[in-house]
C-alpha cells in the first residue's frame, strides 16, 4: 500500500465480474493485499453466499453488490453502496471477458450472440470506466482502473 501514499485508510477496490472465475480469484487477491474490496456480479447475494462466508471468516472487509453493469439503474445502485459503505473507490478492476455459449467460426455466429459478447466484453468496460471514474478523481486521491479479460473478451 506504500505506493498509495495520498490515501488516509485503507484503498477500496471494487472488482465487476467478482463472484466467481478470475474476477474473484482477484477480489482474493486484493482482500490479502490489504484492501477494502466491493464485489460486483450479476448473480443473487444467495448464489454467492457461500463464497462471502468464506471470504468473511478471514476478517476483512468486502461487501457484494449484486447488479449489471450494463444497466444504469444498476450502475448507480452500485456507485451507491459503494460510496454509502467505503467513502470512496481507489481501484477499478474492469474484470469481463465472455463468448457465445456455441463456439461457432464467425461466420456462424448468431448476430445476438455478437451484440451479446461486444456488450459485456467491450462497453461493460466502457460502462465502468464512465461511471466509476468521475468519482475517483473527484475524492483527489491515488487511483487505478485496471482492465481484465479472458481470451474470449480481447477476441
Amino acid at each position: 500500500m506504500d505506493q498509495y501514499s495520498g490515501i488516509k485508510m485503507k484503498p477500496v477496490a471494487l472488482i465487476t465480474g467478482g463472484s466467481r472465475g478470475i474476477g474473484l480469484g482477484i477480489a482474493k487477491s486484493m482482500l490479502n493485499a490489504g484492501y477494502r474490496v466491493a464485489i460486483n456480479g450479476v448473480r443473487s447475494k444467495d448464489q454467492v453466499k457461500e463464497v462471502l462466508e468464506e471470504i468473511n471468516t478471514v476478517g476483512v472487509e468486502v461487501i457484494y453488490c449484486q447488479g449489471n453493469i450494463a444497466e444504469s439503474e444498476d450502475r448507480s445502485k452500485i456507485i451507491s453502496e459503494v460510496k454509502e459503505h467505503f467513502g470512496r473507490l481507489n481501484v477499478l478492476v474492469n474484470n469481463a471477458g465472455v463468448a457465445p455459449a456455441e463456439l461457432l467460426p464467425i461466420w456462424e455466429t448468431k448476430p445476438n450472440d455478437w451484440q451479446w459478447a461486444y456488450g459485456v466484453n467491450v462497453m461493460g468496460v466502457l460502462h465502468g470506466i464512465q461511471a466509476f471514474v468521475p468519482g475517483m478523481l473527484a475524492h483527489g486521491e491515488d487511483s487505478r482502473v485496471i482492465n481484465t479479460c479472458s481470451g474470449n473478451g480481447a477476441f
